[in-house]
């Protein structure tokens, strides 16, 4: 009998060790993302900056005329307006590449990504960098603490500080994520992935910031280093890794393998899909939900679903009992027991009083 926790973008804002030369930062939510990324650009030699992130300048300029601050290419504050969200942004470029620019402002060499939401999945993986980058964190090493042998995570953020965390107790290997892998970086070399059990599951249904995908050869990596995690976090900012196999770099092939937050996710790695095939199968004997930093808002209509399929399996009881770990969990808390209706839900306030 195991434990399923549920990790959403509350549970990596409880990281408060970051090396960030950036002043009052912290891991983004939705709704402060581009608040923070403004701080993070402007502290920032422009031009360095700017020339990291390719097409952040036209991005810039979008953004401003689409909220009505003129066509400047590097003032950013437009992003201090509350209009803005992350899904909210994701969404509109999604549905235009979809409705509007499907016949251009794309690229064969990253799968046929629309430039500008390939522009904010980078933007995205140098924020979340800047303010998580550091050593890793007490509150996800007590959390890997109290995962045992069995026990299965749903993590929902692309970041990796429970990766870090799980990895230096020994609870994962390179075979946790379920994911087909097939070099492994670690320090400054690639090994073939080394496929062995591991004592805890993983399973990253968003994707992952380490994790890199060649779109010339078609050869997934992940990226590892539990001896410098700063190391790894530049790198993973940088995406400075070589494909082994076929030399591209990232300007040439290589895609990070993450699914962007918009409302109609696309699911067209095939490696991704199958991620939520295996939590499905894999989701069995649990005996206790927890739910941590998780919103459970409307747009996680897949993970609703794949709980109400799990409960139409009787793999999950609807009296099965959950936690929520959350300063505010009323509406979590009502999303879980519409489907788990006879549960005992208990609320608890922080992941340090969850941890303790």
């Amino acid at each position: 009998m195991g434990v399923l926790y549920i990790l959403g973008a509350g549970c990596s804002k409880n990281y408060h060790q970051s090396k960030s030369n950036v002043p009052g930062v912290s891991p983004p939510l939705n709704g402060d993302f581009f608040k923070i990324a403004g701080k993070i650009i402007d502290h920032y030699d422009w031009a360095s900056f700017f020339g990291s992130i390719i097409g952040l300048d036209h991005f810039v300029r979008d953004m401003n005329e689409l909220f009505g601050y003129g066509n400047s290419e590097t003032d950013t504050k437009v992003f201090d307006d509350d209009r803005l969200t992350l899904e909210s942004v994701m969404n509109y470029f999604y549905a235009r590449s979809k409705l509007i620019d499907y016949d251009s402002f794309s690229s064969p060499l990253f799968g046929g990504q629309h430039h500008r939401i390939r522009t904010l999945n980078e933007l995205l993986a140098h924020v979340l960098v800047e303010t998580m980058m550091g050593d890793n964190c007490e509150l996800h090493r007590r959390l890997a603490g109290l995962c045992n042998r069995g026990d299965i995570v749903w993590n929902m953020n692309y970041d990796i500080l429970m990766d870090n965390a799980l990895f230096e107790a020994g609870k994962i290997t390179e075979s946790a994520y379920s994911m087909r892998f097939d070099y492994t970086l670690t320090h400054n070399s690639y090994h073939p992935t080394v496929d062995s059990a591991s004592p805890v599951k993983i399973f990253k249904l968003h994707g992952s910031l380490n994790w890199v995908q060649c779109t010339i050869c078609d050869r997934n990596l992940l990226l590892r280093d539990e001896r410098f995690p700063i190391r790894l976090w530049k790198r993973i900012r940088d995406l400075s890794a070589e494909c082994p196999k076929c030399g591209s770099g990232r300007y040439h092939g290589l895609e990070r393998l993450i699914v962007p937050p918009a409302a109609a996710k696309e699911f067209d790695n095939v490696g991704i899909r199958y991620l939520w095939k295996a939590a499905f199968d894999t989701c069995k004997n649990v005996e206790k939900i927890v739910s941590i930093g998780f919103s459970f808002s409307p747009l996680d209509y897949e993970l609703e679903m794949l709980l109400r399929s799990l409960v139409e399996r009787h793999a999950l009881s609807t009296k099965i009992p959950v936690t929520i770990v959350n300063p505010d969990g009323a509406g979590p808390a009502s999303r879980f027991h519409s489907i788990f209706d006879k549960s005992k839900i208990i609320r608890v306030r922080s992941l340090a009083s969850f941890v303790k």
